[in-house]
């Protein structure tokens, strides 16, 4: 038998921060590019390694010169 459930009232949206929002969403982006390159650097059918262009290679030794 089923019960009764109350009303959880009128729907109350948050805030929106389009700025914050924004802000993630860069992030986001830039994270999942350097994902699809590091990914790209081996070609799953053949197995064989695929060159990184120079822009790349600058990329990755900026990133892991700020980790160190």
């Amino acid at each position: 038998m089923a019960t009764y459930m109350p009303s959880p009232g009128l729907f109350k949206g948050a805030d929106a921060d389009p700025e914050a929002t924004l802000e993630l969403f860069t992030d986001y982006l830039e994270k999942m590019e350097k994902v699809f390159m590091v990914s790209r650097g081996y070609n799953p059918v053949t197995g064989h390694k695929v060159d990184w262009t120079s822009e790349e290679k600058r990329s990755e030794e900026r990133r892991v010169g700020k980790e160190c």
